[in-house]
């Protein structure tokens, strides 16, 4: 926001001669991935690992979540749907955020899960809410 706030004031002095241009951030400043975690005959986790670019870190402020979208394949159960940052389910560090769905795989194959990441990185000068869409095969294959 700092950014449009820096052009807003050069625009209304209409000129950039000695104005300080701040731009954009470039990228997403985030990579996330999903992976299929088992502890056990049936039972498991999906893993969702966000990792966080400089200059950016996590905002432990933003009420951050991990969700199941639509329905489940007949074979995965997710006991919890909703995983939430400020729950047992995330661990934090500012670079580094792992949330952990359990899932219960039921006979021999398991099934795909998709789910839906919202979240918020900051630099010094700016916050960027986040939505990341993942899968996750849960279970053998």
């Amino acid at each position: 926001m700092k950014w449009i706030v820096a052009w807003a004031a050069v625009a209304a002095l209409g000129s950039t001669a000695g104005a300080e241009t701040a731009k954009p951030p470039v990228g997403d400043g985030y990579t996330a991935t999903a992976a299929f975690v088992a502890a056990g005959p049936g039972a498991g986790k999906i893993a969702v690992v966000i990792a966080i670019a400089e200059p950016y870190h996590w905002n432990a402020e933003y009420p951050a979540k991990l969700e199941v979208d639509g329905a489940l394949p007949a074979t995965v159960e997710a006991p919890q749907r909703i995983v939430k940052a400020k729950e047992a389910g995330f661990q934090v560090s500012p670079q580094k955020v792992t949330a952990e769905l359990p899932v219960v795989v039921k006979g021999a194959r398991g099934g795909e899960v998709a789910m839906t990441a919202k979240f918020s990185i900051c630099s010094a000068e700016l916050c960027l809410m986040k939505t990341a869409k993942l899968k996750a095969w849960a279970g053998p294959r």
